[in-house]
């Protein structure tokens, strides 16, 4: 489109400015959408005075409050994938009303990028509002733009229906004319029927009442509450293999057990499974997320306490977290997220094997077993002073280290036949697989919310498919973006070890150079080139 910039310029002022009809050098559909906004006495050249319509859009944004927050989270990570490039995104109403807004720092906000509406009959042709009144993605380019202000912009938009496939807004690209790429429009097009399948599974979740699990538990009595099993953990790995053999090592003794992993990698899960598999397999199994609990309320909440030991306590007191597991397994969750002030008196009850209930006299002795998990490199909390080292030592006597998604991809196809058989049963569907194009986005993908995440994309894919396969257009926005911008998945699958390799000491050694590079065995030159080879910004490691 660049190369008829002259053209589209020259028949801008034909028709705009010398009002002639007889024009040629545009896109018929650009020429239609001219002619109505002639039509609806639009002015073209002047600036927009937004009184009129601040109030309304202020009306609209408080009526569609619902909407809005569904879009936002996709609109917010587009804007962090194209921010840096010079880009803006847009979110209106039917009526053209602007709903919310992402500026890029090199768009300044001016009038003409921040009017109150957008329609075409309002500010006449233009990506956006042209797309509310064709109901059908479009882009507008420079001089396309009836309104002289939008000239020097681009926008790529693409309209939103909801569960009914009622139009009920357009969602936009829009940046430089000199700058735009011609990928943006398919883009904005995979966001907003992103934001469509959110909207109807929003809608299903409402009929239905789900329960979510993050689990891979297997189907289990729902009346029994039955603890999950080592045979509940799906994949065959050697990486999962080992991390499963150490904690049936860990079950047939009595030792405190520390399991490192991620978040979503399925610390609770192992957890269950030793205890389960364990001599105090028929004694309670308490879990407590240590990063949930208020500082205020956290001793009471683990030790306990007596009657009337504070405002509001229960009459007759209430038993802690470590009296309720007495006899069994206590699972502290998240044990790195605890307070200095609390972890004092954990590593005395550690110690002593007894607790004292808030406001009591008398302690009391307790058998229990301690597995603590935690996302955190503990060793460093410790040189940081955000960790007690005494307590770190009472806490990791058996450690298991449960690999990442990402350094199991094997593991990946079981993992994904297992959630599409679980929720089929759930919606009763009847997906059977996934495309090609899925499973190379999926073995190429990095899974930072490990097994957790892959659950959750599997879960909403298999109730949005339109048909047995759940193909590109029934994955969230963040991994169809993966796809477009991985030209060759293929050769991405054979090198993915290695990137993965390098992003491994990257993180270790906080974006050192010179030290990942001696850790890979490589020159710093070397791992230069490596580094633009898989557009690696070491400064994100840099903290």
């Amino acid at each position: 489109m660049k190369k008829d910039e002259k053209a589209i310029k020259k028949a801008w002022t034909e028709f705009f400015i010398n009002d002639k009809d007889d024009i040629s050098g545009v896109r018929d559909i650009i020429k239609k959408s001219w002619i109505r906004t002639k039509n609806y006495g639009v002015d073209v050249t002047n600036e927009k005075v937004e009184d009129e319509f601040q109030k309304k859009q202020e009306q609209a944004i408080k009526k569609m409050a619902s909407f809005i927050d569904i879009v936002r989270p996709f609109m917010i990570q587009l804007f962090n994938i194209i921010k840096e490039t010079g880009f803006m995104i847009t979110l209106i109403d039917k009526n053209g009303f602007i709903l919310d807004t992402y500026i890029s720092a090199n768009i300044p906000e001016t009038s003409n990028n921040s009017t109150a509406n957008l329609s075409e009959e309002y500010i006449g042709t233009n990506a956006m509002g042209t797309s509310i009144y064709l109901d059908k993605p479009i882009e507008t380019w420079g001089y396309e733009n009836s309104y002289k202000g939008f000239h020097e912009f681009t926008t790529s938009a693409a309209p939103i229906h909801d569960i009914d496939n009622k139009l009920i807004g357009s969602i936009g690209i829009t940046g430089y004319r000199d700058t735009f790429s011609t990928h943006t429009l398919g883009m904005v097009v995979a966001v907003a029927y992103a934001i469509e399948n959110e909207l109807r599974l929003t809608e299903i979740k409402k009929d239905k009442y789900l329960t979510k699990s993050y689990n891979f538990r297997k189907d289990k009595d729902k009346d029994k509450k039955e603890l999950y099993d080592f045979s509940d953990i799906i994949g065959n790995s050697h990486e999962l293999n080992g991390a499963k053999n150490q904690a049936k090592i860990a079950s047939k003794n009595n030792s405190n057990i520390l399991i490192l992993g991620e978040s979503g990698t399925g610390k609770e899960l192992f957890a269950q499974s030793i205890h389960k598999n364990s001599i105090r397999c028929n004694k309670p199994f308490i879990a407590v997320n240590c990063g949930a609990l208020p500082l205020t309320l956290a001793e009471s909440e683990l030790f306990g306490y007596s009657p009337g030991s504070f405002t509001g306590a229960k009459k007759e007191g209430q038993m802690g977290k470590f009296e309720m597991a007495d006899g069994g397994t206590i699972f502290l969750d998240e044990i790195g997220e605890m307070p200095l002030s609390i972890q004092a008196s954990l590593l005395r009850v550690i110690q002593d094997r007894e607790v004292i209930r808030i406001g009591a006299n008398k302690s009391k002795k307790i058998d229990v077993r301690i597995i603590a998990a935690t996302n955190r490199n503990l060793f460093e909390e410790v040189e940081k002073g955000n960790f007690r080292m005494d307590l770190f030592y009472r806490i990791n006597v058996f450690t298991i280290n449960i690999p990442p998604l990402r350094k199991r991809i094997e593991d990946i196809k079981p993992l994904i036949q297992y959630f599409i058989e679980k929720y089929n049963n759930v919606f009763n569907s009847n997906i059977n697989n996934i495309s090609k194009t899925v499973e190379n986005i999926f073995m190429t993908y990095r899974w930072p919310g490990n097994v957790r995440e892959i659950e959750n994309i599997i879960e909403r894919a298999v109730q949005i498919a339109s048909d047995n396969v759940i193909d590109i257009k029934d994955l969230p926005v963040n991994l169809q973006l993966n796809n477009q911008n991985n030209s060759d998945l293929k050769s991405n699958i054979l090198k993915n070890k290695e990137y993965n390799t390098i992003i491994d000491f990257l993180s270790e050694t906080k974006g050192n150079v010179k030290a990942t590079a001696e850790n890979l065995g490589i020159g710093r030159a070397t791992l230069y080139r490596k580094l633009s080879k898989y557009n690696i910004d070491i400064e994100q490691y840099r903290y």
